[in-house]
């Protein structure tokens, strides 16, 4: 049986964070539903190194750990306490189902390309490390997360705004309007809750 989580705003900042940090663009991050839908897509054609396309696809699961273990506020980081709580918020990158290669999950994208199974069955070192960076971030990880579950859908153009620190304006949510709208035209997200 396929199970699905819908996606969460902070899941889907993870993983646009961590494709910011190594350079590779980013056309949207949405927690919209649809048939086929990715809740975030990099342009077609871009090429990324094997270690960055782990760190992209378990940017979502880090984040999740990291919201589940640490608050806006706190000062230190714990890499033991996001270490503790990964196990616990890996459904929404598909863990368990990933490694036995069930399901189109983060997890599991992972698995087809080749990433080794026993490096995701004890991800947590790499899990705490990836953490590290999401707190130095955690401003803007957090700016982006409320806008996101407000908005359910920011282009590439609005992330980048937000994340400079710019206010939400008119301007953008004309810019983010009209990608949204570029997004819907195939049929694959739908608006409704």
């Amino acid at each position: 049986m396929f199970y699905h989580l819908p996606p969460n705003p902070s899941h889907e900042i993870g993983h646009y964070l961590f494709a910011r940090r190594h350079c590779i663009e980013i056309e949207y991050a949405t927690i919209l539903s649809g048939n086929g839908v990715l809740p975030h897509v990099m342009p077609k054609g871009t090429e990324v190194l094997r270690w960055q396309y782990v760190e992209f696809l378990l940017g979502g699961w880090t984040a999740e750990a990291y919201v589940a273990s640490h608050s806006e506020n706190d000062a230190k980081y714990d890499p033991r306490a996001l270490a503790s709580m990964a196990p616990r918020t890996g459904r929404g990158s598909g863990w368990w189902r990933g490694l036995a290669g069930v399901g189109g999950t983060d997890v599991d994208r992972l698995v087809k390309g080749r990433v080794d199974r026993r490096d995701l069955c004890r991800p947590w070192p790499l899990l705490a490390r990836m953490g590290r960076y999401l707190h130095r971030e955690r401003a803007i990880f957090y700016r982006l997360v409320e806008r996101l579950a407000v908005e359910r859908f920011l282009c590439g153009a609005a992330l980048a705004a937000l994340e400079k620190g710019d206010p939400w304006t008119v301007e953008i949510s004309s810019l983010n309007e009209q990608a949204l709208e570029k997004a819907l035209s195939p049929g694959k997200i739908y608006r409704g809750k």
